[in-house]
């Protein structure tokens, strides 16, 4: 995914700032609970355990756009 998105910027794919959102942002944000962790509370491996994560990327991506830019995060946090 890295490379393709580099690759699209290099080309001057449009439009850009979704691109440099994930490359600059988006894309070392962390879900606030590990696939081990929903596994140890109980969510059956399979499609339930994706649909969790990615829905808590999405609420770690969301909460990263609320932030405003710029903001300091102290160093061991997680979005």
């Amino acid at each position: 995914m890295e490379q393709a998105v580099a690759l699209a910027l290099a080309c001057g794919v449009q439009p850009r700032r979704p691109l440099l959102r994930w490359r600059l942002r988006w894309r070392r944000l962390q879900p606030r609970r590990t696939a081990q962790q929903l596994l140890a509370a109980g969510v059956p491996r399979g499609p339930e355990l994706g649909r969790q994560l990615r829905t808590l990327r999405l609420e770690a991506i969301e909460a990263a756009e609320q932030s405003p830019p710029g903001a300091i995060r102290s160093p061991g946090a997680r979005a």
